[in-house]
């Protein structure tokens, strides 16, 4: 009776209806493979059949009878499809896959949910590639990871018999791609979807928990939401095991980033046992030393490499004002020599030593006074500016408060 019908196609689907039926998430997860090795094999076994319809039959459930016949059109037309081709067919298994995964008490779909999450990315990354850096791709597959995302979080099933055992992994792709996209909102609403979830994160894994923590520290660093984002990546890095190398020097360039900002310096010991590259320890030592010039003109020739960090701009923009504050420091620290405090500091000790430090001998009293202005409102020094008599007068007591204390612009730390 089935002499006409493809075996494999045939054993497929009773195989699929069967784990339907049985709530087999983990037999269904190892059927619908999306790696290439297993769908190219599986597309020569499947090449000759035109149409799905006469398999579906096998299956009683209608949605996931439509989503079975997309896979399997995937898996056909795999090999002899282009990326952009690809990425369509993984389109449309994910729109044939959210119906089937969202009725309540389907948790036990969630390890294929995770399968076809990752396939999406991973197809989007390969066509935007094709397509010489277009974001195209990303923007869709981002638009079925936030139907995935909110699937997951309105599920009432209480962890860990809950489709909540997705969140991290799809709310981590989310952010991954906005991250990449350059669009936040994605990002921003999963981010606070999930955190509104109030997930007990101990029944997720400690590889779900460290890759949602680091892309959401990355997430807060773009954000310039510097304390966040010195608390989520340094648990990533101390929950990252030692012997994934790879992963715990990734998530230091950020980490040592984040920190800069907010006055934490890494040990050269701790860069080079994670081989984070050379730029990091000269960019420190100059940042320590308030060497302004040579900071920026290291990062201006390293600018290509922290632009595919995503860190150029923040470099840029946030170290000038804390580098100008060390040089004040010294400048404080050398005119107190011999006595046990210095609070007033002429006009003239400053210029200089700004000067030097900007390796702008055409630095003026205004700006200079400006400079000094931004770190006093800022809170980064205690202290009065007297214009009239040339003089900065520091306060009595913490004249230079540790930076990770100082409150940020906008009230975003936390």
């Amino acid at each position: 009776m089935n002499g006409g019908l493809n075996q494999v196609v045939l054993s497929i689907a009773q195989s699929a209806s069967e784990g339907f039926m049985l709530e087999d998430g983990d037999a269904l997860a190892s059927l619908f493979v999306f790696s290439d090795t297993v769908i190219t094999q599986l597309g020569s076994a499947i090449s000759n059949v035109q149409d799905f319809a006469p398999y579906q039959a096998a299956i009683l459930d209608e949605p996931f009878a439509r989503f079975t016949a997309a896979y399997l059109t995937y898996v056909r037309d795999y090999s002899h499809s282009d990326a952009s081709q690809r990425s369509k067919g993984m389109y449309h298994v994910a729109d044939m896959f959210i119906p089937v995964f969202s009725p309540p008490g389907r948790h036990w779909l969630v390890r294929v949910l995770r399968s076809i999450a990752a396939s999406l990315y991973q197809v989007a990354q390969i066509e935007d590639r094709a397509e010489m850096g277009s974001s195209a791709a990303h923007v869709q597959a981002a638009s079925r990871l936030q139907s995935m995302l909110m699937s997951v979080l309105s599920d009432r099933d209480q962890l860990p018999e809950s489709k909540h055992m997705g969140a991290l992994f799809v709310a981590g792709l989310l952010v991954r791609v906005s991250l990449k996209i350059g669009a936040m909102p994605p990002a921003h609403a999963a981010v606070s979807n999930v955190a509104k979830a109030g997930l007990d994160f101990a029944y997720f894994s400690l590889r779900d928990q460290m890759t949602y923590k680091y892309w959401i520290g990355r997430y807060y660093l773009v954000c310039y939401r510097f304390e966040a984002a010195h608390r989520e990546l340094e648990y990533a890095f101390n929950a990252c095991p030692a012997y994934h190398e790879h992963n715990k020097h990734a998530i230091l360039r950020h980490l040592v980033v984040a920190n800069m900002i907010r006055g934490r310096l890494p040990t050269h010991y701790l860069l080079t046992k994670y081989d984070v590259e050379p730029v990091y320890g000269f960019l420190i030592h100059h940042f320590r030393q308030g060497n302004v010039a040579a900071f920026q003109t290291i990062l201006m020739d390293n600018m290509e490499f922290f632009r595919s960090q995503g860190t150029f701009l923040i470099l840029y923009e946030r170290t000038e004002i804390l580098m100008y504050r060390n040089v004040l420091k010294k400048v404080r620290n050398i005119l107190a020599e011999g006595t046990q405090q210095h609070r007033a500091i002429p006009y003239k000790h400053i210029l200089t030593a700004f000067q030097m430090a900007s390796r702008n001998p055409n630095m003026d009293v205004p700006e200079m006074e400006s400079i000094v202005s931004s770190l006093i409102s800022q809170k980064y020094v205690h202290g009065y500016l007297f214009h009239h008599q040339q003089l900065l007068n520091l306060g009595s007591k913490t004249q230079f408060p540790p930076i990770k204390d100082v409150i940020l612009p906008g009230g975003f730390e936390g």
